[in-house]
This record gives structure tokens, C-alpha cells and sequence, in this order.
């Protein structure tokens, strides 16, 4: 909001300085606006100031001064990899962060990608073998993500690795020294995995010496128009564009909305809006056609990251042309875009119109 700051200073029973009273005044008609900033680093780009966030940024800082191994829970689309990286940078380590995503590895590769092979270890294999993660990580910080995926049997190999201290390649004998921080994290109930033998327990309390516990978006929806507004910036300055405000009735369709898909999905959607906007406000009409009902996107009970910009995009074309019969003028009028933009647009989807 523009106001008005004026600073008084507040004396204890000694005159001295005990706190300071800030009045602010806002100026009329005034709106949000998109200011621009220097690029974050570290915490600075977890962008927050519920208690809840504050409290897990609190704990992170303190799990940045050790090398205890760190397991950070929660949903999808939280920041679990936002919340690893600051811990590395904020540790002072000089090696690398690396990070894998134990979830999208293929079963058979994921050993080899992990802990490295020796030349002709099995068939395909390089002549002259690969380091894996680990050494790759050496002197820095191996993020484990969605580490409720890995097989148990690799579950074996890196319980002994963060014993040892110590990584053997697969088909080799030689021991190499590691000296690499573990930051772990799962959108997976662990306890609920142990308990169904799908987890191994002594890997499970190995892991989570530090835990720390992300609140999904929906437990903290007084940092929406904080995040929001930041990605906004973001993206008007990635596509050259001169957004400087947002329209304040957006505020409660963003609010009313259970945001299944958290951060991420609170990004894409401020993607796509400064995608169609074509002035410099972005407006109600430039938001995806879901976040008007506030219905929560779920499926059988888990929730999933939002639809692609794409597909959101072509999704609300073909809605607003079945609202306005095939009116191409009260389409675009309506998306906030020119007509021969949407032309090309329906030509790109392969949509027809009469």
C-alpha cells in the first residue's frame, strides 16, 4: 500500500530507547503495487511471516550450524528443497549442493546414481565408471528428496554410507572418505511407511536427528498477497512486462481457495496471470476460471499439484466460449487480451469457433 511513515522513538524510566511507534497513513486510492527488489538469497527467499513458517526458518537456522543429518516433512509444493537449499548456503560448507529426487529415479538406477560404479560394473555401464551423488557432494550437502520412494534395499546400502561415512561404487572395493551433509524430506507419513515395513526404522531415526515441519498454504493464508505479489514481479520481469499493481478484489477469491498444490501451485497461477494480462494491472479476470468457485482440486482424498499454464489457458478459452456463444469480442474482452492474440491462441489449441 503508498502511506505515509512517521517514526517517534519510545524513552523507558532512564531515557533510554526502548521501542519506537511507526503511524502510518495510507494515501487515497491507493492500491497494491509490485515493487522491485534485489535478488534473495539463502532464508531471505522464504517469504513469510506466519508463526508457524517462522518457527520452521527458526529451526532450520539452527540445523545450518550443525552437520546433523535434517529431515523436512511436508506437503507437496511447500519449499522442501527451498528450505535444503538455505540450510546449505547458510552452513558455510564450500562443497556443492546436490540434489536427487530419489522418487523419479528408475529402481534399477537409482544405486548407481547414488553411490557411483566402476567400469564394467553391469552391462551399459561406462568403461571408465561414474562418481555417484555422493561424491559429487563431497565437502557439501546431499539433498535427499521424496526419500519415502527409495527401495529398501538401496535403504541398506545408505544406512551403512551414513554410518560409515564411507561409499564403495557399485562393482568396486575401495572405500572413499565422505565428508557430506544429508538434508532428507517426504511428503510421505515415515511412521506410517515403518510401521507397514515399507521404511526401514533405524534408517528413519538416523534421518531425522533435525526435523522440521513445512504448514501446507492453507495454514498459512496471511502470507498469500506477501507471495503472491513476489512472484508476480517475478514473472513480469522474466516476459518484459510493466505490471505495477493487482486489482484488491483478487485477495479473497486467493484467500477462500484451499491451494491443494500449495506454493507451487500459488506460483503457476501468478504465472499464468502475468501470461494474459496486457496492461499493467493484474485483475480477476486474468486468474484461472477454478479459483472463482474456491473448490479445492483433490483426488481420493491426496491432493496434486495445479494443471500446467497450458492447459489451464486452453481450459478457460473453451469455457468462456461456450459462456458467450463462440463471441470471439466478449472472449477476449473477458480474458483480458486482444482478439488477434486470441485467434492465435485458438489456432495454437486447435480449438474452433463459429
Amino acid at each position: 500500500m503508498r502511506c505515509r511513515a512517521d517514526v517517534s522513538p519510545v524513552s523507558g524510566n532512564y531515557n533510554e530507547s526502548v521501542a519506537a511507534l511507526i503511524a502510518l497513513k495510507i494515501h487515497e486510492g491507493s492500491q497494491f503495487y509490485i515493487s522491485s527488489s534485489p535478488a534473495l538469497k539463502g532464508f531471505e527467499q522464504i517469504l513469510g511471516n506466519h508463526p508457524r513458517l517462522r518457527e520452521s526458518i527458526r529451526l532450520a537456522q539452527i540445523a545450518a550450524k550443525s552437520d546433523a543429518p535434517v529431515l523436512i516433512l511436508g506437503e507437496t509444493g511447500t519449499g522442501k528443497e527451498l528450505f535444503a537449499k538455505a540450510i546449505h548456503e547458510a552452513s558455510g560448507r564450500k562443497g556443492p549442493f546436490v540434489a536427487v529426487n530419489c522418487g523419479a529415479l528408475p529402481r534399477e538406477l537409482i544405486g548407481s546414481e547414488l553411490f557411483g560404479y566402476v567400469g564394467g560394473a553391469f552391462t551399459g555401464a561406462r568403461p571408465e565408471g561414474k562418481p555417484g551423488k555422493f561424491e559429487q557432494a563431497q565437502g557439501g550437502t546431499l539433498f535427499l528428496d521424496e526419500i519415502g520412494d527409495m527401495p529398501l534395499d538401496i535403504q541398506v546400502y545408505l544406512l551403512r554410507v551414513l554410518e560409515e561415512k564411507k561409499v564403495v561404487r557399485i562393482g568396486g572395493h575401495k572405500e572413499i572418505p565422505l565428508d557430506v551433509r544429508i538434508i532428507a524430506a517426504t511428503n510421505s507419513d515415515l511412521t506410517k511407511l515403518v510401521r507397514e515395513k515399507k521404511f526401514r526404522e533405524d534408517l528413519y531415526f538416523r534421518l531425522r536427528v533435525l526435523t522440521i515441519h513445512l504448514c501446507p498454504l492453507r495454514e498459512r493464508k496471511s502470507d498469500i498477497p506477501l507471495l503472491f505479489q513476489y512472484f508476480i514481479h517475478k514473472f513480469s520481469q522474466k516476459l518484459g512486462k510493466n505490471i505495477t499493481n493487482i486489482d484488491p478484489s483478487i485477495w479473497p477469491l486467493l484467500e477462500n481457495y484451499d491451494w491443494p498444490g500449495n506454493i507451487r501451485e500459488l506460483r503457476n497461477v501468478a504465472e499464468w496471470a502475468v501470461n494474459i494480462a496486457e496492461d499493467n494491472t493484474i485483475s480477476i479476470s486474468h486468474l484461472p476460471s477454478y479459483l472463482s468457485g474456491s473448490q479445492t482440486l483433490r483426488e481420493n482424498g491426496n491432493s496434486f499439484s495445479s494443471t500446467s499454464l497450458v492447459e489451464l489457458e486452453k481450459q478457460e478459452i473453451i469455457r468462456l466460449l461456450e459462456h458467450y456463444g463462440g463471441n470471439i469480442t466478449k472472449v477476449s474482452k473477458a480474458l483480458g487480451i486482444a482478439r488477434n492474440t486470441l485467434y492465435r491462441k485458438l489456432y495454437k489449441y486447435g480449438l474452433k469457433t463459429r
